[in-house]
């Protein structure tokens, strides 16, 4: 049952050493969701599960894996009880998200780990609370029931799993009730997961799978084309944002790296540079140089930015507060700045003379007028989410709005100011461009060309097992599709 799961959630069992497993899993989401699923599964035949999840980097030592992360990731496992799922904060940290619910169970000093760590309990995962442990008794009918009648005898199973690499962790299967298993930890590094894909839209079909070592674990929005190069935001180990590599737009290698441990809080490609806010504090913008990677310049605004996006002839600058702020790209200087009268703005999207700016949280689109610095029109409509760009056919504008928790995607007409059919995608929505004629969404196992503003989804493009889409770009010039993958879990 063991061996299932983690075929099933893309782990790799390293070795088992009598009364020990050893795995390794590419992802912290992947890891997480094994242990629960073998805490669940196990209580079928009888038996309760014990998990330790760590995040950390390993050593190899005579070619095998070993270090303080697998010394944490036991040391946490031998605090919990049966049916217990216990993590670090940096595990905890690397898969928060409104699917997760944690009890704090305080700070620890582990035996032979210097310093104190922060232990947390899984409660619930994707709103289900996880099992209590099984009654002594009942755990045992059901053992009875479960083996032939030559092979049921007393048996005690103790079974430990450590998926070290990118992440440590260790499970400890015990009987019935709370036993503190113990193991040995022997394995060998896993093979890279592929982390990039290359999509010819011509053809619907992956053309390249690349595999490195820099990911985009739950960043949104991670990918851009600027210039002829494939930028990537990267966070990789403990560190969280590390900043950006720039890869070659044939291969997907990575040519260039940028340190970055500030992660911007909005990005635009526009006026031959890209244009990033929040390193420099809440109000900053700065002009990076696409082929160097060079600061050409930092400036600032009157307000904390929460989006920007390229205009004709100026760089759009949304502020939190509702402010936009017209931008000269050759001055950087403020030409004007005007008030949306949005309450909780998103997205700014510049289209033609006209900027629009999503108060998506209030169901709300407002078109703004800058040469008469009013409000020209506010739409509503009942979707939220948030806007991924739009298409310009025959004279109609559409806007298109994903609303990930209501797994949607809305068409919005531009010209006449009316919300269309929204579609069903499903789950596991992170984000979507607009690009040849269609709409392309990354959902997590697959990625969905939809067509026309009916809309129609026309064709899914399944994903490698492991692989998560969860953010995308599209290259006019080689007229290929970038997916990368996110770490997101699957449902």
């Amino acid at each position: 049952m063991v061996r299932g799961e983690l075929k099933r959630h893309h782990g790799h069992e390293e070795d088992t050493a009598g009364d020990g497993f050893f795995a390794t899993f590419a992802q912290p989401a992947q890891a997480l969701r094994a242990a629960v699923a073998i805490v669940r599964g196990v209580q079928e035949i009888g038996l309760d599960v014990r998990c330790g999840l760590h995040f950390g980097e390993c050593e190899t030592i005579d070619g095998r894996l070993g270090g303080i992360a697998v010394h944490i990731g036991a040391r946490i496992m031998a605090l919990g009880g049966a049916a217990d799922v216990f993590v670090t904060s940096t595990v905890r940290d690397l898969v928060a998200g409104g699917d997760t619910q944690w009890e704090d169970r305080g700070s620890h000093e582990l035996k032979g780990v210097p310093g104190s760590w922060q232990v947390w309990r899984l409660e619930k995962l994707d709103v289900s609370a996880l099992p209590t442990p099984l009654d002594p008794a009942r755990a045992s009918s059901v053992r009875e029931s479960q083996r032939p009648a030559a092979a049921r005898k007393r048996r005690r199973l103790r079974v430990v799993i450590a998926a070290v690499a990118g992440l440590a962790a260790v499970l400890g299967l015990v009987v019935a009730v709370v036993a503190f298993a113990t193991g040995h930890l022997f394995a060998a590094p896993a093979a890279p997961l592929v982390n990039l894909l290359k999509i010819d839209p011509n053809t619907n079909s992956i053309t390249l799978r690349q595999s490195d070592s820099y990911t985009d674990e739950h960043l949104p929005d991670a990918l851009w084309i600027v210039n002829g190069a494939l930028w990537q935001g990267v966070n990789k180990g403990t560190d969280g944002f590390e900043g950006f590599v720039r890869r070659d737009i044939q291969t997907g290698v990575v040519q260039q790296k940028f340190a970055l441990h500030t992660e911007p809080s909005a990005v635009a490609i526009g006026f031959g540079s890209i244009w990033l806010s929040g390193l420099q504090g809440p109000d900053s913008i700065q002009q990076w140089d696409p082929v160097s990677g060079r600061v050409l310049q930092t400036f600032t605004v009157n307000g904390d930015i929460v989006s920007m996006d390229p205009g004709t002839d100026a760089l759009w600058v949304l502020g939190a507060d509702g402010t936009l702020f017209k931008v000269d790209p050759v001055t950087r200087t403020v030409i004007k700045t005007y008030d949306s009268k949005t309450d909780k703005p998103g997205v700014v999207v510049a289209l033609g003379d006209k900027i629009w700016v999503c108060d998506c949280e209030e169901h709300h689109l407002v078109e703004f007028d800058p040469a008469a610095d009013r409000v020209a029109r506010t739409l509503s409509f009942a979707q939220s989410g948030f806007l991924v760009g739009l298409t310009d056919t025959s004279g109609v504008t559409t806007l298109w709005l994903l609303d990930p928790q209501g797994a949607t995607l809305t068409p919005i007409d531009a010209n006449a100011g009316t919300a269309g059919q929204p579609i069903g995608i499903g789950t596991n929505l992170h984000g979507a461009t607009v690009a040849f004629g269609a709409v392309w969404v990354v959902a997590g196992d697959k990625v969905l060309r939809v067509d026309g503003s009916g809309p129609t989804v026309t064709k899914t493009i399944t994903m490698p097992a492991g692989f998560s889409a969860g953010s995308i770009a599209a290259d006019p010039e080689t007229h290929f599709l970038w997916v990368a993958d996110c770490g997101c879990p699957i449902q």
